[in-house]
């Protein structure tokens, strides 16, 4: 009998060193003109084990904005068995949003998005495939495990509550104009935003 020896676990850390890398390389290049042989010579790796962590350069890029969200802690289907109110849930949704919005990377990963939208436009389908629409299925799952609506009126509140909290804010950031927002204010806005959506959805 012949025994098959395991593979070697691949390392979390040079993945994690491959994310980041590439991370800076979009941000600073673009997606067209980073290649998965610039990302290894980043991350100080060698392009083979980049390939054995992503099969190409769009699945890198998912991974890059799936990452940054992480971070956010925007993975939020364990609240579905929590004890929290719909207006709570959508309060710490909203907190965690809102930091993730006014982080500068996200940002400039915005304004890279709408520079390359042209050249490659299939990277805005990535993108939008990799964190907001995710964002807005978990969380359209949660208002739907709280209510009575459909899935389509749950997905809409849902977008309409991330849009809320956008506001102008987000608008300024785009055109560089570093708009900002105090963390009372954020609070402010965060609560305003869950009370109009609990309101919409409870309303005879």
């Amino acid at each position: 009998m012949t025994l098959i020896k395991a593979g070697r676990p691949k390392s979390q850390q040079k993945r994690t060193d491959i994310l980041l890398a590439a991370t800076q390389l979009f941000l600073e290049l673009g997606y067209t003109r980073t290649s998965m042989n610039l990302v290894a010579t980043q991350a100080n790796v060698s392009k083979q084990t980049v390939y054995s962590h992503f099969i190409n350069k769009d699945s890198l890029f998912s991974a890059v904005i799936e990452f940054k969200c992480a971070m956010y802690q925007l993975d939020n289907t364990h609240l579905l068995d929590s004890a929290l109110s719909l207006e709570d849930i959508l309060i710490k949704v909203g907190a965690q949003f809102c930091r993730l919005m006014q982080d500068q990377q996200v940002i400039a990963m915005y304004r890279v998005l709408i520079a390359e939208a042209s050249s490659a436009p299939h990277v805005a389908q990535l993108f939008y495939d990799a964190g907001p629409r995710p964002a807005i299925k978990m969380l359209a799952h949660i208002i739907q495990s709280h209510t009575q609506c459909t899935t389509q009126d749950a997905e809409y509140w849902a977008c309409a509550f991330f849009n809320i909290l956008k506001g102008e804010t987000h608008m300024q950031n785009l055109l560089g104009m570093a708009g900002t927002t105090d963390s009372e204010q954020q609070t402010l806005e965060v609560h305003r935003a869950a009370q109009v959506v609990v309101g919409m959805l409870t309303k005879p």
